[in-house]
């Protein structure tokens, strides 16, 4: 495990020196939670959702009627944001995780290869740190560029479709639970459905329920 954890790091530390930019796209904001959450109390074995600004704007607590959830989004940040800072995630020994990341890495022109590699990193110092988490890897939503107000640059649906289809083949090798959300969140045209987001990138009220519903039919919650 040590070898495996030794050449992990190796492996990231090679790809941080590349030429692609590893910053989160809110670095203030990123810097402002992650202090916020290591003042935090630590509580074991609860249910864990852990991503960018997608997942930080859920209330699960509320949704899921668990005041216990933990929520670990940040608003702007990619994988090597969530790497950096794993060990926060881990010391909480959650029973499950849910991690949803890459639509920021793709928005900032990290190649796909990597933001898979790091994807599985993330899994591997999850089951590092707290072996007992059962993973749960989720698909990158779809986008829907022609809703109003929709971001510059986020217009990458067809890179996020290839990392879903290589997150659902490795589920096993890497040892997570793939869940798919992309094609249930899809209209008939395979944008992201106009009824669940604000701006074809963020989720609105029925975007989370439906979200949460879809875990709840898979028995993942």
């Amino acid at each position: 495990m040590r070898l495996l954890l030794l050449l992990l790091l190796i492996s990231l530390e090679l790809q941080a020196q590349q030429s692609w930019d590893t910053i989160p796209v809110l670095p203030q904001h990123y810097q402002e939670k992650l202090a916020d959450f290591r003042q935090q109390k630590v509580t074991t074995g609860h249910i864990l959702f852990l991503g960018n600004s997608i997942t930080e704007a859920g209330d699960y607590k509320k949704l899921l009627g668990d005041t216990t959830v933990i929520n670990r989004g940040i608003g702007g940040d990619i994988t090597f944001g969530i790497i950096n800072r794993i060990d926060e995630v881990t010391r909480f020994k959650p029973s499950k995780l849910f991690l949803m990341i890459g639509v920021n890495d793709l928005s900032k022109n990290i190649p796909e290869n990597v933001v898979l590699q790091n994807i599985f990193a993330i899994v591997n110092l999850i089951h590092a740190g707290s072996p007992k988490t059962i993973v749960y890897v989720e698909s990158i939503l779809p986008v829907n560029p022609t809703v109003k107000d929709f971001p510059k640059g986020y217009d990458v649906d067809d890179r996020a479709v290839l990392i879903n289809r290589e997150l659902a083949n490795m589920q096993k090798r890497v040892k997570y639970t793939f869940v798919d959300l992309h094609d249930k969140f899809s209209d008939v045209g395979g944008l992201l459905d106009p009824r669940y987001t604000t701006d074809g990138l963020h989720l609105n009220s029925a975007g989370y329920q439906h979200w949460l519903k879809i875990l709840k039919e898979g028995k993942h919650l």
